[in-house]
């Protein structure tokens, strides 16, 4: 498994359904999301996997690449932040 400091994909904030699922995503819960290419800055969104951690503190997402497996955390109170300004919700 390859840890990506920058990664190569970021989760698709461009998708309703994807940010929706996210925000209510329970602690030790795993869903499907979507995630994209971070360039070209119009690249087609693809499955991923984010798994948010026993005690809710974070959230890793994997997606599966031609060079293996990328992985990347999000603390859960920045995934919400970042979920709440591309949705254009106050805070």
């Amino acid at each position: 498994m390859n840890s990506f400091n920058d990664p190569v994909h970021v989760i698709d904030f461009r998708s309703t359904r994807n940010c929706r699922a996210l925000e209510v995503m329970l602690p030790g819960e795993e869903i499907d999301i979507l995630v994209r290419r971070k360039a070209p800055a119009g690249s087609p969104a693809v499955r991923a996997r984010a798994k948010r951690s026993e005690d809710g503190d974070t959230v890793e997402v994997k997606v599966q690449t031609p060079e293996g497996e990328e992985d990347h955390n999000w603390s859960w109170s920045t995934l919400q932040d970042a979920v709440r300004v591309h949705r254009g919700r106050p805070a």
